[in-house]
């Protein structure tokens, strides 16, 4: 996806009273160093870096999988 689609899509989140859904692999969720940088990451896109007010983000622990037959390895099925 292109960052101006992207961008696009965040405007029409918060414009829509939508929540924001920030999905996260285990490795950032239980490391709380790296969840404030993701967060820090979102409110940048947002456009206010200060403070989440007025916003309803919602950080998900990613959960979906895909297995590859094959090799048996488990990537993430929401790929970007």
């Amino acid at each position: 996806m292109d960052a101006g689609r992207t961008e696009l899509k965040v405007q029409n989140a918060i414009t829509s009273g939508r929540p924001i859904t920030v999905m996260v692999p285990p490795e950032v969720a239980f490391d709380i160093d790296k969840t404030q940088t993701v967060l820090k990451n979102v409110l940048g896109r947002l456009g206010c870096l200060g403070c989440t007010s007025g916003f309803d983000i919602r950080l998900v622990l990613e959960r979906d999988f895909i297995v590859n037959p094959t090799t048996l390895d488990v990537t993430n099925a929401r790929q970007f």
